[in-house]
């Protein structure tokens, strides 16, 4: 993968580095891609209207047959394809199921490798020194997922003319929460947290009917209760921080309001951060619960 780069990208991909450790030896999924005679890790390009987070998860079970969620991210990969610039975004993978199950064609043959056997194997130096980062951030010790959404675009206040909480979404906040799903899963959410505002329990309502899990209401977080309460905010905010870090099993969404998020964000160690509706930043907590990595991603639809 050489060549000088030009321009802004015209190609996205994405794809995972998923380790494992076996009888005290790390080892990483690499697949074989006939169609250039080379080992090297799974990735593919993005669809249309697609997070990159998705394609990642999706490209891995598509060309190895292994079901991953996504851990902490990577540094992407640029280089040229003809006269074309592509990027390839990357996370650290977990494998959901380590069982190699039926997959396409774009690789026929899947191992796990070693590091030093991967090392040899893989044919790019950029992905083996992309290897080299993510055994490095392995190392660094188990880290938990929090994900952090704005409710998606609401009904305007001025056509409502009931109270204010029970405002739902407008036409564009429900699509926008129908793509949320494959975001939230895609990080192994399997907790549910939203104000009790029906535009905040709307946005997370398809996630919660995907999974059966049930949504935690929590008044705290609507906008009428956490007016003047913000450090109450901020407080239950840091706390459900330190528990993901202490538990990294525990992998939440907390869905708030535009005027509460600042509030909930200091709880998060985050500086005031502006978001969209529909926007998800997802925080990767260590265990002392400091934030080693954020991501943004603003909706679709």
């Amino acid at each position: 993968m050489t060549g000088a780069l030009e321009g802004e990208p015209s190609i996205w991909a994405a794809g995972a580095v998923v380790l494992r450790v076996r009888n005290g030896r790390t080892q990483v999924l690499i697949e074989h891609v006939p169609r250039y005679g080379t080992w090297g890790l799974p990735k593919g390009h993005q669809e249309p209207d697609e997070p990159l987070p998705v394609t990642a998860v999706r490209e891995v079970a598509e060309e190895t047959g292994v079901r991953v969620r996504l851990s902490r991210p990577l540094p992407p990969l640029d280089y040229m394809v003809g006269h074309d610039h592509k990027r390839v975004h990357w996370w650290l993978g977990v494998a959901e199921d380590e069982t190699v199950a039926p997959h396409d064609d774009e690789a026929d043959e899947v191992l796990w490798a070693t590091v030093g056997e991967a090392d040899a194997l893989l044919a790019h130096e950029d992905e083996r020194a992309l290897l080299a980062r993510a055994v490095e951030v392995h190392g660094q010790g188990p880290s938990g997922v929090l994900v952090l959404t704005r409710h998606a675009k609401a009904s305007p206040r001025k056509a409502w003319k009931g109270d204010d909480w029970l405002r739902p979404l407008a036409p564009r906040g429900r699509r926008q929460a129908a793509r949320l799903p494959a975001l939230f899963a895609a990080y192994g959410v399997n907790r549910i947290i939203t104000s009790t505002s029906t535009r905040c329990a709307q946005t997370v309502e398809p996630y919660a009917e995907d999974t059966g899990l049930p949504p935690e209401l929590v008044a705290l977080l609507s906008e009428e209760v956490a007016d003047g309460n913000g450090d109450q905010v901020s407080s239950f905010m840091a706390e459900l921080r330190t528990g993901v870090g202490a538990d990294p099993g525990t992998r939440p969404v907390v869905c708030g309001h535009r005027p509460v998020l600042p509030a909930m964000q200091a709880g998060l160690g985050l500086g005031k951060t502006p978001m969209h509706p529909g926007q998800s930043l997802v925080l990767h907590i260590g265990p002392d619960g400091q934030v080693l990595d954020t991501e943004s991603h603003l909706a679709i639809g």
